[in-house]
């Protein structure tokens, strides 16, 4: 039987939300700061005189935060459409929360004491008692899973709050002003990468997230100067995203390259009709050689950062020159899940 909390925190079972800690060792001081040129996260991508946004975001933030940055309102203004990595207003839903308790219980009947080292076990059930949570709660769930709850209920402990984060912000605005909205991915899709943190071996999981906890406010404070900048540079330049890849390629592969791969597919068709779109996603997808930044650059689309005023470099790395500005392939809107 999967034993789920019932007083656990508001969106401690939100996966898209989670995203940014699945791996807390691998993100830890991803977000040092730089200098930087632009003002913040939000780009234009046109294709000669058709455009829309895409904006990094960061999903969990507090009230202090606000308000956003400028420029995010003034592509929400310019936009008919609003476009997010999935169904925002469905993952509080009791049909995901009880999928998302299903996908990280555990699958050969071990429990999570048999999975982790004694030692580790003994760390982990120390730090549940210190929050009040019992260590019998979560022993039906891969390690994982655990480690991913620990860290939502610590993101909840210093304030950040999914309802303050970018995109929850702009979902209730664009449902306020009567907006299209879409998503790239279904919840059901963002479930099935889950299996990717499998890779990572228990006690690496659950030791990391814990000894990461007490780092997690500062890390939190670079991340949201480096996003209010749209640093690019700060967030591959780190030892970090080398360690994410080298250590942990099947997470970096299955988290981030493949869902930009699909994501790629999706926008690439949002030239096919008339609206002008607002394309929010994390804003690790938009950094380095492998995010959509890039991606959209090599595909000869023209990519300018909103609040700019030097030109500055998308990625560390030179980046291929673009194509022929020729009109890509046009492609039938149903490529975004719209609602």
């Amino acid at each position: 039987m999967i034993r789920v909390y019932t007083n656990r925190p508001k969106g401690v079972f939100e996966l898209s939300y989670l995203k940014p800690v699945l791996v807390s060792v691998i993100f830890a001081g991803l977000f040092a700061l730089s200098n930087v040129f632009a003002k913040t996260s939000v780009w234009k991508v046109s294709n000669g005189d058709d455009y829309f946004y895409l904006g990094g975001t960061v999903h969990l933030l507090d009230e202090a935060d606000h308000p956003l940055p400028k420029e995010f309102q003034t592509a929400y203004l310019d936009s008919q459409e609003l476009i997010f990595e999935t169904d925002i207003g469905d993952a509080n839903s009791s049909e995901v929360q009880t999928a998302f308790a299903q996908a990280i219980a555990s699958k050969d009947g071990r429990g999570l004491s048999q999975k982790l080292s004694p030692a580790i076990h003994s760390q982990l059930s120390d730090f549940l008692s210190q929050r009040g949570m019992p260590a019998e709660g979560f022993e039906g769930f891969e390690p994982w899973g655990v480690a991913l709850m620990i860290s939502a209920i610590e993101y909840q402990r210093i304030g950040l709050q999914a309802e303050y984060g970018v995109d929850q912000h702009f979902n209730q605005l664009a449902a306020r002003d009567g907006k299209q909205i879409g998503e790239l991915e279904t919840l059901a899709e963002q479930m099935g990468f889950l299996s990717s943190l499998g890779s990572v071996e228990g006690d690496i999981m659950v030791e990391q997230t814990l000894n990461d906890l007490d780092k997690l406010s500062s890390v939190f404070d670079e991340l949201k100067s480096a996003w209010r900048e749209g640093d690019m540079q700060a967030l591959i330049n780190t030892e970090s995203v080398k360690l994410m890849r080298t250590d942990f390629p099947t997470v970096y592969d299955a988290l981030l390259v493949q869902r930009n791969k699909n994501w790629m597919q999706k926008v690439d068709g949002l030239f096919a009709d008339q609206n002008t779109e607002f394309v929010m996603v994390g804003v690790l997808h938009l950094a380095g050689t492998d995010g959509l930044l890039n991606m959209l650059q090599q595909q000869g689309y023209n990519v300018s950062q909103l609040g700019q005023t030097k030109s500055a470099p998308i990625a560390q790395t030179p980046l291929p020159k673009p194509k022929s500005k020729t009109a890509p392939k046009a492609k039938s809107s149903w490529v975004v899940n719209r609602r």
